[in-house]
Parts: C-alpha cells; structure tokens; sequence
C-alpha cells in the first residue's frame, strides 16, 4: 500500500542487488547440492529475508522510521534478557553453568546482545527525557546477559561492542560523556557483583583456547570444512549443505561455527565473492556517513565479523536486519528519501 501511495517501487541500491544475486546463487545451488532438501529451505529463508530488507528499505527511509527499528530490536532484547536472568534465579541451565532465554543457544544470544549494546548506545546518545533510562537498563541487560550465557565468542564481540564508548566520547559534551561513563561503570560492575563464578571460570579460558585449544572443537570442524572447499572450490556443496556434508566425515551432526567458511564451502568461491562485496559494499557506504553515525556502524560491523566468525549466521534475521538498516540510514543520509 506504501509503494501504491507513493506511485512508484525505491530504486534498490548495490548492496541491494548483491543480496539478490546471492540468494539467486543459492537457490540456483540446488541443482548440485548434496541435501537438495535443506538447500530449498534455506533457499526459501533467503527469499524471506529479502522481502525483509526491502520492506526496511521501502517504509524506512526516514530516520523517524529506522530509530523506530533500532528501539524495536532494543526492546525485544528485554524479553530474551529477562528471562536468561530469571532461568540464572531459577538454577535452570542450557548447558553446564551457562544461562540462556528460553528456545535461545547461548551463543546466538550473547551474539544478539552485542549487537543490541552499540544500537543501544547509539540511541541513548541522541535522545532526552525518560527514555534514557530505558537504554541505560538495556545496556546493563545486555552485559549481564552475555556474561551469563558463558559465550566466549559473544564476549569477545561485547568487548568490541563497548568499544564505542572510546571511539565516540570526543563528540559528546561533557554531560552526556560524564552520564555514559558511569553507565558504563554500572554494568561492568553489576556484571562483577552478580555472575557466577563458572561464567568468569569459562571466560578466562579464552586466552588458552585461543593459543593453543580447539575452541570447543571448532578447528577440528573448521579443518573438515576446508577440505571440502578443496574439494568442490567454484560451485560449493549446496546452501545449507555443509552440516550434511561434514557431519558424514566427523560421524556426528555438525554445524560450521563460521559465517564465512559456512559460505566459501555451501557457496564455493562465485558464492563467497558475492558475499565479500556485499561487505565491501556495506564498508563503503558507512564511510560515506557523518562521524557519529559512522563510528556507530563500524563498531557494528566488527561485532558481527567477531561473533559470526564462531557461528553460523548467513541465514539468521539480525543479520540481513542489521544489513537492511544500515543501507537505509545511508540512503536518508545521502538525501535518497526518494
């Protein structure tokens, strides 16, 4: 009805039809791919995600609109959030001593959160009045909740979440840089009063696993996954193949626990180029930004790129949301409305 208000379809931008190209190739995968099945179900969720993306980009090209988004992936954050917290009172747990809301891996949650902290913290900065308050709590959530879910990979992409704060305090007056500093204090704070000590317990063992583990076996699965690329290079296994294809050398079900490998093995190298300058686009365009609004998008950029290199995320919604917004705030930037 929008598009039949306004008489006319947005032309799409570049990053649009990378994303189009993409999911094509994907779909068009099924024609080699070792799960046929799998490969329509995944084909069918790039075409949802899509429609996603281009309703962001059809109703959202107001900066109204797209804060509007922000808060609403702000407040869906409270309930996942709540509940890991009450499961922690509650003594139930997802895995031994970690903490997650309920039909949540404790890994996507941490990774959901972080993401939530920069958005969170973006909106706080420019807004006055009570709902500053609500920010300030959802940050405080959002620590609390990463740190209990035990994530490693999560809280290493909450740190880079954080680093917001340095990176855009010179823009703030001294108020405002006063207000976010204790709001910072308060959560790592709440975060040192309130967790477990299992959860410091599993998070201090990243710098080992880092050096000298299997992070969780995860290399075992990342060496599988690299043969198989050798494999099949140009044309890849099929969308949502991978699991299929390594679970039969590891003789157990499998996931690749890394966007990019997950991608350069279902996809081969045709389908991994069109996801890189998807993100050579998304790069350009948050260099085109004002400084705020660009700090904002680096730091989360690099929370995903931190957290999506120990999971699986091409065919997960806060992905291509975050990927929709992000063309849209640059259009409305760059005067598109239009």
């Amino acid at each position: 009805m929008a598009i039949v208000e306004r008489g006319k379809v947005r032309r799409p931008g570049a990053g649009h039809v990378i994303m189009i190209l993409f999911a094509m190739w994907a779909a068009v995968s099924y024609l080699w791919s070792v799960d046929p099945e799998e490969t329509l179900v995944a084909a069918s969720s790039y075409r949802q995600l899509l429609v996603m993306v281009w309703l962001i980009w059809e109703l959202s090209y107001r900066a109204r609109e797209q804060t509007r988004l922000m808060q609403a992936y702000i407040l869906g954050t409270f309930v996942s959030g709540i509940d890991t917290i009450y499961l922690f009172l509650s003594h139930h747990e997802a895995a031994y001593q970690r903490y997650t809301g309920s039909g949540l891996n404790p890994n996507d949650l941490a990774l959901i959160m972080a993401l939530s902290i920069p958005t969170s913290y973006y909106l706080l900065v420019q807004s006055k009045g009570w709902i500053v308050w609500v920010y300030r709590l959802q940050l405080l959530l959002a620590g609390t909740a990463i740190l209990l879910s035990a994530a490693r990979g999560g809280f290493l992409a909450g740190v880079v979440a954080f680093s917001i704060v340095p990176l855009t305090s010179v823009l703030l007056s001294r108020r405002r840089r006063i207000a976010t500093l204790l709001t910072t204090a308060l959560v790592i704070c709440g975060g040192l009063a309130f967790l477990p000590s299992s959860s410091w317990e599993r998070l201090s063992t990243i710098p080992n696993e880092l050096r000298q583990g299997t992070l969780t076996g995860r290399t075992v699965i990342w060496t599988a996954g690299w043969e198989l690329f050798r494999m099949h290079p140009f044309l890849g296994v099929g969308a949502a193949g991978f699991r299929d294809s390594v679970s039969r050398a590891l003789s157990e079900p499998i996931v690749a626990h890394n966007t990019f490998l997950s991608v350069l093995v279902e996809q081969g190298v045709i389908g991994f180029t069109l996801f890189c300058a998807l993100l050579g686009v998304l790069g350009l365009s948050v260099s085109a930004m004002p400084s705020l609004p660009r700090r904002f998008w680096i730091v989360i950029l690099g929370v995903w790129v931190v957290g999506v290199s120990s999971l699986t995320w091409e065919l997960r919604k806060p992905t291509w949301f975050f990927f929709g917004l992000l063309m849209a705030q640059w259009a409305s930037l760059e005067g598109m409305e239009k």
